[in-house]
């Protein structure tokens, strides 16, 4: 029995001679933290501000990571609290060793699931795997609660009047685990807001975009007869492949451009679908933007029930050239533009001119 002077547990209810073994433990379980905070440091200081919707595949932004670091340090809480806790009890209930062993396992299967998490996301994503590790964490730290509470700590001298649990799981996990959701909530929405559109980040960096200027003669060529030509495409690979053949068929059929007729196009498209397509499909149609100069890019859904809005902003868009006459069409439909060209400059300039229409599933060209 130690003298009656030297007290048996310290202030946190753990036998004095394992003080130093419990504050080993709980700096080793800050660990995983401590690394996640400076691993999004390093990359927050090496990377721009992402486009969220442009072509290029996804890569994370210095405010991204930075958010990230709010979830690691919010990890390495719960992480240090539930640590703390599990000492406090199994140093009590258990002998030291099988305790110490306790504790270890469960540090070295939380720093693999942290490994694990990281990997599995990539890293791309240092939002995500501390949010599913966070959530991991809040549970946990849950169930001790619970559990302990109602079990209460026997054996133990510690005279400091225990909270109700529901009142600490309040404290420890709901308040801080809603506040960090907030203010994530709050930078990634003023992040959002903040990045330009495919139209517009294209537009800067030089391929075809959403054109500023109203003046038409920077499309069109001067002639007594000046088309405009949009036709309604999308991000698929079937897309992609219609709209080479017709660069390669109907396109050609159109005469040359000359001081009696003059006609440029435009393939409209969308916002990317998905980040799927962004990532498959973006540097093939980046490429296609460099090669031939013919794409239209727009602000708006790509999906097929949104493909009327689609066409209305195209319109909007076109609106602010000036033209003699518009054509629409899509990728799938065959036009002889030959003889759209020489019914227009047989036409001639007209006032509130409309017509069109298109045979479907014609014989001959579906067998």
């Amino acid at each position: 029995m130690p003298p009656p002077h030297q007290p048996m547990y310290y202030v946190q209810d753990v036998p004095v001679r394992y003080k130093h073994l419990s504050n080993t433990l709980r700096v080793l379980c800050l660990f995983p933290a401590v690394w996640g905070v400076y691993n999004h440091l390093a990359e927050a200081n090496s990377v721009d501000n992402r486009q969220a919707r442009t072509l290029d595949p996804t890569k994370s932004s210095a405010l991204d990571n930075y958010v990230g670091i709010l979830w690691c340090l919010l990890a390495g809480l719960w992480t240090y609290w539930l640590t703390n806790n599990l000492i406090r009890r199994w140093f009590i209930h258990y002998e030291p060793w099988p305790a110490m062993i306790r504790l270890l396992t469960l540090g070295t299967i939380f720093w693999f699931s942290v490994m694990y998490f990281v990997s599995y996301f990539g890293a791309n994503e240092p939002i995500w795997p501390w949010m599913v590790i966070c959530a991991i964490l809040a549970v946990a730290q849950t169930i001790q609660i619970l559990h302990f509470r109602a079990r209460g700590l026997a054996n133990t001298v510690s005279k400091k009047p225990r909270r109700d649990g529901k009142s600490l799981i309040y404290r420890t996990v709901l308040i801080p685990g809603g506040i960090i959701t907030f203010i994530t909530m709050v930078m990634l929405l003023h992040q959002n807001n903040m990045r330009p559109s495919s139209a517009e980040a294209i537009a800067t960096g030089g391929a075809t975009g959403v054109m500023p200027t109203s003046d038409a003669r920077l499309i069109i060529q001067a002639a007594q007869i000046q088309v405009l030509i949009i036709i309604l495409s999308s991000w698929t690979p079937k897309a992609l492949q219609r709209r080479q053949e017709i660069r390669d068929t109907t396109l050609k059929l159109a005469p040359p451009n000359s001081s009696k007729f003059a006609y440029t196009y435009k393939f409209v498209l969308g916002e990317a679908p998905s980040n799927h397509a962004k990532n498959s499909l973006g540097p093939k149609i980046r490429q296609e933007m460099q090669k031939y100069d013919d794409l239209l890019l727009l602000p708006v859904s790509d999906a097929v029930k949104d493909e009327d809005y689609k066409s209305f902003k195209a319109l909007e868009w076109s609106n602010k050239f000036k033209f003699d006459f518009l054509c629409k069409t899509e990728d799938d439909v065959f036009v002889r533009w030959d003889t759209v060209a020489q019914d227009l400059i047989e036409l001639g300039p007209s006032q509130s001119y409309w017509r069109g229409f298109a045979f479907w599933y014609v014989s001959g060209f579906c067998d």
